[in-house]
């Protein structure tokens, strides 16, 4: 316990070392390198967390560029196994909570929650309605619905198939969602599964979510299984595809920070997103980063894009000054004259950096320490 200067006691929690060693995958809008700055939706929010618990970090990418799974000798691969054998003290990104996952890191609270959903061109998705329409089942199509027709379209007359065939189902190899699919019980999950790994077509299975939206683009019959957050940024700026959601939540994913098991920092994250969330700065990065050039009719709002694949801005914004590689050089507060001890106040919306007691703390109008650095707008930001 300390006394405050507001004569509030108050447990302090374990406080992050000053520089904290963090792994990230390179995917827009989570995160993308240029040169030896990293930017992106994760990074910003690491920023307002680093802001909040006062450390600085260096990011790097895991050796295998993998997120993280259980090979048969029992090794843990990507970043939850840098996290697991403490060669990173965290990992995040577009980073899965999953079961298996659990076992070998710590997650903080979600910063983003995902329910499964599949990429499809427009006029696949108005053929399927019409369809629908005709048997007075659906005006919105679900996942389940693509399922279902599938399933029809597959008992109907070859002759009829050669110009209306099956739809294919794609997915990421390997991913979480993958694993998932060859795990899960649920009838509409199997049927997805058995129709990938039953398809002789190489486009079923896809090593990056671009390559999926790619196979989307060219196939007027693919359906590529992402997460509805990814989906929507795709959808966004591509205006003749569309998404498709699971009606039955049969898989809630979330996005987390992984630490170290046993953790000391955990709650202090978990205190920084729960704050960032509860004051809407958390949905403000989702509507920066998530690019709609579409409506919702496809539209284009403005000038025709052709395809676009989810891609960071053309050129870096500008930035605070770099040193060492991957590392961002947090603020430097002022040294303290002899005679003044560092103090750790208790800021209106949570224990701020390590500052000294000397000169009063700058706050901006919502309680939050003044940044030395004006905001960014990046290009394409809304």
């Amino acid at each position: 316990m300390i006394i405050l200067p507001n004569k509030h006691e108050r447990l302090i929690l374990a406080k992050p070392s000053n520089l904290l060693k963090g792994v990230i995958i390179r995917n827009w809008p989570y995160a993308d390198q240029f040169g030896q700055q990293y930017t992106g939706f994760a990074v910003d929010l690491l920023d307002l967390i680093a802001e909040r618990l006062g450390f600085e970090y260096c990011l790097h990418q895991p050796n295998d560029g993998k997120y993280g799974s259980v090979n048969p000798d029992g090794t843990v691969t990507g970043m939850i196994g840098e996290v697991y054998t403490n060669e990173a003290d965290f990992a995040t990104g577009d980073l899965e909570v999953t079961e298996s996952r659990r076992k070998y890191v710590d997650f903080t609270e979600p910063f983003i929650e995902n329910q499964l959903s599949a990429i499809i061109r427009r006029d696949l998705n108005s053929e399927l309605l019409s369809q629908s329409n005709q048997q007075n089942r659906t005006k919105y199509m679900s996942l389940q619905d693509l399922v279902q027709a599938n399933n029809e379209i597959k008992t109907t007359d070859p002759q009829q198939q050669q110009s209306n065939g099956p739809i294919i189902f794609g997915v990421v190899r390997n991913s979480a969602i993958f694993d998932y699919l060859s795990r899960s019980q649920n009838p509409t999950a199997r049927q997805i599964y058995e129709s990938i790994m039953n398809n002789q077509d190489k486009s079923s299975l896809v090593n990056t979510a671009n390559e999926g939206v790619d196979h989307v683009y060219r196939n007027p019959r693919y359906a590529f299984l992402v997460e509805s957050t990814f989906a929507e940024d795709v959808i966004g700026q591509n205006c003749n595809l569309t998404m498709i959601m699971d009606r039955q939540s049969m898989y809630p994913r979330n996005f987390a920070i992984a630490l170290v098991r046993g953790s000391p920092y955990l709650e202090r994250f978990n205190q920084a997103i729960r704050e960032l969330k509860a004051r809407g700065q958390v949905e403000l990065l989702r509507q920066k980063y998530w690019t709609k050039f579409c409506d919702k009719q496809g539209q284009i709002r403005d000038a025709d894009i052709g395809i676009r694949l989810p891609s960071p801005p053309s050129s870096p914004p500008q930035s605070p000054p770099w040193n060492d590689p991957y590392r961002y050089q947090r603020p430097r507060w002022p040294q303290p004259s002899p005679g003044y001890e560092s103090r750790q106040y208790v800021y209106p919306y949570g224990v701020g950096d390590a500052r000294y007691s000397q000169q009063p703390v700058t706050l901006q109008g919502d309680g939050q320490p003044q940044s030395p650095y004006p905001q960014q707008n990046y290009p394409g930001s809304s």
